[in-house]
């Protein structure tokens, strides 16, 4: 018993600390409100093209942001104080909202709208997740990260459910002032919490505009080498980043596919999509992340996440063949398959984030995730794309099947490669 209440005190110990507390509010509204505006904005592309390539390029539309100014927003991150920055963040992307209440819905507008939005979120996310080893300590890292995690995937649990219903309750440009009061909700936490103190000097300011260009395109190229040289001394380092790219990636395609998919598959409404696809989906995330977190602390991170990548593997087959048996509902079955996708992004997402945050720096963090984030828009672009096209060309199966092989080459490389690390450590000792 003792040990069991040891256990569960050391996964909850972060919660004991205010500004941590304080924090994981922010997420939890911050999340609400941009993951039920990415259900909306997919209805309403959806809606008006019917078209699986017209979603995939709103799903570009965060992307190129993402490439373009992901990493200079990490070092902004790590020179700025992260606090103020999840203010601007915040009080931003609800004034592009009210903005967007008054506009009428057009493919056209809602992809430069989702472009605003994406720019400034650019500069919010290097700045959250880094602030998790300045609100608490060292040894509370991984319950943190387990907690930050239900937070996260909770709250787009919350997010996802409550969209379609929104959509309806707030009929119109109605639902986008609603969300606009959520990022509301997250810029009061937000400064309830502590100011973050910069981890390096604060970026200089030039007497001219152009000079400061000039200034902060010679620091990117300065600090982009800087975290390359910090990653190849850090090879586990470097494999988790592109394993939470990997996670990252496969969400982004399969939001790209869920529109048709729950139509003409499994013949639900875009409105419900939320309901049948994403809410499981962040429902299984949320619940193995608290798992992975008070179970599997000494675990080893490497093997969680392989089983991770297989598990993806065998829910992109199931998902490519869900239709073809006769005996269960395809709805029930689809919420248990899309349970099980959360719990395998789940292994992916938190053993990788604790390996990255427990082996990098604090001065280097942001700027890291900064990189995490253009490595992410890099390797989906071409995924997104493609996945579109085949997808209106040859059908969502296809698609699906052919992710699920390609995920288990990853897995079956990632295995591979690590038995010969621990062969070749072990006749290193």
């Amino acid at each position: 018993m003792s040990k069991k209440f040891s256990q569960a005190n050391n996964l909850l110990s972060p919660l004991f600390r205010p500004q941590f507390v304080v924090f994981s509010l922010s997420v939890i509204f911050s999340q609400i409100a941009a993951n039920m505006l990415t259900i909306v904005l997919i209805v309403l592309t959806y809606n008006l093209t019917h078209s699986n390539f017209a979603v995939s390029i709103l799903v570009m539309t965060f992307l190129i942001p993402q490439v373009l100014f992901s990493f200079l927003g990490g070092i902004i991150a790590d020179a700025k104080n992260k606090r103020k920055i999840l203010i601007f963040g915040n009080v931003s992307r609800a004034l592009v909202l009210v903005v967007f209440f008054f506009v009428k819905d057009t493919l056209v507008f809602i992809y430069t709208f989702q472009l605003a939005i994406a720019l400034v979120t650019q500069f919010y996310i290097p700045a959250e997740a880094p602030i998790i080893p300045h609100l608490v300590k060292r040894n509370q890292l991984l319950s943190a990260n387990a907690i930050f995690g239900v937070c996260l995937f909770g709250s787009i649990l919350i997010g996802y459910v409550a969209a379609g219903p929104a959509m309806r309750i707030f009929p119109g440009g109605g639902i986008f002032l609603f969300i606009a009061s959520l990022f509301a909700a997250a810029y009061i936490c937000v400064q309830l919490m502590p100011d973050v103190a910069p981890s390096v000097r604060k970026l200089r300011t030039e007497k001219t505009m152009i000079a400061n260009v000039f200034h902060l395109y010679r620091l990117v190229g300065k600090e982009f080498r800087e975290v390359i040289k910090i990653l190849r001394s850090k090879n586990n380092v470097t494999s988790s980043l592109l394993f939470l790219a990997l996670s990252q990636v496969i969400i982004l395609v399969l939001a790209t596919l869920v529109p048709d998919y729950a139509q003409k598959t499994l013949h639900v409404s875009a409105e419900d999509i939320s309901l049948v696809i994403f809410a499981p989906a962040a429902l299984g995330t949320l619940l193995s992340a608290l798992v992975i977190g008070s179970k599997f602390a000494h675990a080893n991170k490497e093997k969680v996440i392989s089983f991770g990548i297989f598990l993806s593997s065998i829910i992109m087959f199931l998902f490519g063949v869900i239709d073809q048996q006769r005996y269960v509902n395809l709805v029930y079955l689809a919420l248990g398959i899309t349970f099980l996708a959360g719990v395998a992004n789940s292994c992916i997402f938190v053993p990788a984030q604790t390996i990255v945050q427990t082996h990098i720096g604090r001065k280097s963090l942001s700027k890291v995730y900064g990189l995490l984030f253009v490595v992410v828009g890099i390797f989906a672009f071409i995924p997104i794309i493609l996945a579109g096209v085949f997808a209106d060309v040859l059908g969502v199966r296809v698609v699906l099947v052919g992710m699920g092989i390609l995920l288990l080459l990853v897995g079956l490389a990632k295995v591979f490669l690590f038995k010969k690390k621990e062969t070749l450590l072990s006749k290193f000792n």
